[in-house]
């Protein structure tokens, strides 16, 4: 099993419960076991999904299983309040005072079923957060074994700054994919290459499938595809691998065939002209 510091595929577990595939304990047990089965062993969960309630049936069915914690990596994100039968609150905001840190830790880990969280993210930026006062409540958790690393999710290259004046970031996990290539080009992934800082890229797929077969850039993936006789989703995880810093996808599907498929993308790489080729059918012009 790779450690957490070693680039890996991730799955993202946001469409297992009530707000997607709504799977039973029995088949979210079967699904993990697969996962870690063909060598996937990092999940990321939020404290949201599901209304609040997919941490908990992630726990429930690796408890089900018997599944050693020395098997698996969780990462979880905390931080986004919603209306809702499990929160009394009128509006959907930020909250990241130094309790609501340590009991929203507390929470993922009595509900994930486990004794530390792998690597904790503060899920959005709030322009009324104490950076001082978060950094507190997470050396205490790291201290106290509770969490391992510390992370952010959704961070420009600004509020990096100011957090990194602060404590150091493990990772950032923000939309990066062909077609979502905005923090290539704001400054994002540099100030993220500058300090070290590992990159979680979610959606990693784009938008590819809900676009029509003759898109310029479906073509162009197709192309590539064919190529090197591999699936289109094997290369959009491959465009993102050849960034120079440790990227870490989060992909959404439960289908193995098709994680399978995502796992080739580290078999082989793509060439620059290739790269480049890709991102401009993707922006729909050539670099300046």
């Amino acid at each position: 099993m790779k450690k957490t510091d070693e680039p890996q595929l991730v799955s993202g577990c946001m469409r297992w419960g009530k707000w997607g595939k709504q799977l039973s304990k029995e088949q979210m047990a079967s699904l993990i076991n697969d996962l870690i089965e063909n060598g996937i062993h990092f999940f990321d969960h939020a404290d949201i999904y599901g209304e609040y309630t997919t941490e908990a049936e992630f726990g429930n069915a690796v408890k089900y299983l018997g599944m050693a914690r020395q098997n698996y990596h969780i990462c979880t994100k905390l931080g986004l309040q919603i209306p809702g039968e499990k929160r009394r609150t009128n509006i959907k905001h930020y909250q990241y005072d130094h309790d609501h840190i340590i009991n929203s830790v507390n929470s993922s880990i009595s509900k994930l079923d486990c004794e530390h969280i792998d690597a904790l993210l503060l899920h959005r930026p709030s322009p009324l957060m104490n950076e001082m006062k978060v950094v507190q409540a997470i050396n205490e958790l790291k201290k106290a074994g509770r969490i391992r690393l510390f992370g952010v999710s959704n961070w420009n290259a600004f509020q990096l700054e100011t957090m990194l004046s602060y404590t150091d970031i493990a990772f950032n996990q923000i939309e990066l994919s062909l077609t979502n290539s905005n923090a290539l080009e704001n400054g994002t992934i540099d100030k993220m290459k500058e300090f070290g800082i590992k990159l979680m890229a979610w959606k990693p797929l784009g938008d590819l499938y809900q676009r029509n077969k003759d898109d310029k850039l479906v073509k162009a993936v197709d192309l590539i595809a064919y190529k090197y006789q591999v699936s289109s989703s094997t290369i959009m995880i491959n465009w993102l691998l050849q960034l120079p810093l440790p990227v870490y996808p989060v992909f959404g599907s439960t289908n193995i065939e098709r994680i399978k498929e995502m796992q080739k993308a580290y078999t082989f790489n793509i060439n620059r002209e290739e790269w480049f080729y890709l991102w401009e059918m993707a922006r729909g012009k050539e670099v300046d």
